[in-house]
């Protein structure tokens, strides 16, 4: 019982973690605001994440994505429901009575009712004012004549024209002419009929940000796949080659001078070309960064990790080499990639001045492409997809998130059946010392010479098994913990690949909404890395698969000569013991086995 609540609670605690890799990558990475979207999931359900599925939780991201965008925060969430509800408020209260309402006659608004109704009695009784022009002076057009305007004006336009021939005016006169009061009853009520709509008119909203914040809908670009023209990239030696084989032969230590320090040198063999050059580490880093530039949407196997100290120790010196033959071996994979000058250059230039002096031209060109132009391929076109393509970068984001919540896990089993193997030849090792002690002892009684001969037979044999064991260690790391070391490093490389297409999406959308220009160039960036991205993921994992299985079978075949191993130490033990006996005394009532 307390193994499967051991499970249990494991599983859990992984699950945990891969939704908060998720949220930490896709809204604190993304520059979302954290506390804008625990608003959002407790209005959804709830923000305890262990209440959350995964699928949920990737659902409600995605609806929060749609909804809000980069670097918005809750405050300006908060702001804007506040200045909606003061328009709403402006909208439903009526002109005239927008002096009751002021601040500064809020105070006294009984005796401004007394005052209009005072005014109302002495208009039924007394004669109505006029100015210098004759015309009847309206009381109310003194304050709300430029509003009444815009009231009037825009509804006599889509009046119908048997609404205006039953009116006696045929055109609605402003307040410097005949007044409301000179129409009679049933025009006036026509005209506060016609006028009541009208402050929304005034007050149209835009379209809610919330529609504008949306990606690109399915519908409309559902199937809005298209190709461009871009320039085509040429042919050179290496990708025109169909043995070409690329390895890192030899590693040495470089002394370095009076102000240098120590450095190591890789010596890159290019066969059947047989070019060989020395790279150093920054040389290799230098080539990944050109070819991420160059290409962008293109896969681009990972480096190891740059280290600031402990770079000459033998263990890391084999894991860079290992690495960097992997990371060679993915570019040589790549067609794309095979066509590269700066590749090109990396394999074949041997004057290392030379090269150093184009590595230094090269800078000058580490600018990502702004335009889909800039862009090459093989053909010379391009494709690209406007679909929505959320779902399978979603299954694609989950695979990693639960990659890397196994990740320290395993690390930690490899870890611990290392040290067991470590364990076991160093108890291997002390007890062939006692048994050294046993072969010495034997000299005391003449009789027991074959003992010594049988107990120096054990010792070497348990000196080979010591040997083996401090093998099956090391494998273990190079077939175990460095494979999943690079694996995980792989999953790093794919989701900068999703993180420059959802960048891009963003800042297409962000030109769009503001009308900033260039909208069909960063359309069809997006649009060009929403394709490309899906389909380099596909093919590297493909890849991978049946590198995996090409790995793990090598693994196989080695455990089994190890095997071999074993039998041949054991079996030359039983021949030393079977020569030994020859001088031991026979006994009948001993029986030997064969």
């Amino acid at each position: 019982m307390e193994l499967e609540y051991e499970e249990e609670d494991f599983l859990s605690e992984v699950e945990r973690k891969a939704k908060q890799n998720f949220l930490r990558e896709e809204i604190l990475d993304m520059h979302y605001d954290p506390n804008l979207f625990t608003h959002f999931c407790e209005s959804k359900k709830t923000a305890d994440i262990d209440c959350w599925e995964f699928d949920e939780l990737q659902e409600c991201v995605r609806e929060f994505k749609l909804k809000y965008r980069p670097g918005e925060t809750l405050e300006d969430l908060i702001e804007q429901k506040k200045k909606e509800e003061e328009k709403e408020k402006k909208i439903t209260t009526p002109f005239f009575s927008k002096k009751l309402t002021d601040p500064e006659e809020s105070k006294q608004p009984e005796i401004h009712r007394k005052t209009v109704k005072k005014n109302i009695e002495e208009r039924k009784v007394e004669e109505k004012p006029r100015n210098r022009a004759g015309d009847i002076i309206d009381p109310l057009g003194s304050f709300s004549s430029e509003r009444r305007n815009i009231m009037v004006e825009k509804p006599a336009q889509e009046v119908p024209k048997q609404k205006e021939a039953k009116s006696e005016s045929p055109k609605l006169q402003t307040p410097s002419s005949t007044t409301q009061k000179n129409l009679p009853p049933k025009s006036q009520e026509a005209i506060k009929a016609e006028n009541k709509p009208e402050p929304k008119e005034i007050s149209i909203k835009t379209e809610p940000v919330l529609e504008e914040r949306k990606e690109i809908p399915s519908e409309n670009y559902q199937n809005e796949v298209y190709e461009i023209s871009v320039k085509s990239i040429p042919p050179n030696e290496i990708s025109e080659c169909k043995t070409l084989e690329v390895t890192i032969t030899q590693v040495e230590v470089v002394q370095g001078g009076f102000l240098t320090s120590d450095y190591v040198e890789y010596d890159v063999c290019t066969l059947p070309f047989k070019w060989h050059v020395k790279r150093r580490y920054r040389d290799f880093y230098w080539l990944r960064q050109m070819l991420c530039f160059a290409f962008p949407g293109i896969y681009i196997a990972p480096i190891p990790h740059k280290k600031a100290r402990g770079n000459l120790k033998e263990t890391t010196i084999f894991k860079r080499k290992k690495f960097l033959n992997q990371y060679i071996s993915a570019l040589i994979r790549n067609p794309l990639t095979r066509r590269s000058e700066y590749f090109l250059r990396f394999l074949k230039e041997d004057n290392q001045e030379v090269f150093n002096n184009y590595k230094e031209q090269c800078k000058a060109l580490l600018n990502p492409a702004e335009s889909l132009p800039e862009i090459v391929s093989i053909t010379g076109k391009v494709t690209c997809d406007l679909s929505d393509k959320t779902k399978s970068i979603d299954q694609i984001k989950k695979y990693i998130t639960y990659a890397e919540a196994l990740k320290k896990r395993l690390k930690k089993q490899e870890l611990n059946l290392r040290n067991s193997l470590i364990q076991v030849s160093e108890s291997l090792n002390s007890y062939n010392e006692l048994i050294k002690q046993m072969e010495a002892i034997q000299d005391i009684l003449p009789c027991n010479k074959p003992n010594k001969e049988a107990y120096s037979s054990i010792q070497k044999s348990l000196l080979d098994l010591s040997a083996q064991h401090l093998e099956k260690a090391k494998n273990v790391k190079e077939y175990f913990g460095m494979h999943f070391s690079y694996f995980y490093d792989e999953l790093n490389a794919i989701k900068d690949l999703i993180k420059d297409r959802d960048a891009r999406f963003s800042e297409y959308k962000r030109i769009e909404l503001k009308n900033l220009g260039n909208e069909n160039g960063l359309k069809n960036i997006y649009a060009y890395l929403n394709h490309q991205v899906t389909e380099e993921v596909e093919r590297v994992a493909i890849d991978n698969v049946l590198l995996n299985n090409i790995h793990f079978w090598e693994m196989a075949r080695k455990e089994a000569d190890d095997t071999i191993q074993y039998h041949l130490i054991w079996g030359t033990l039983m021949v030393k013991l079977a020569e030994a006996r020859k001088t031991i005394p026979p006994r009948p009532y001993i029986t030997v086995k064969k």
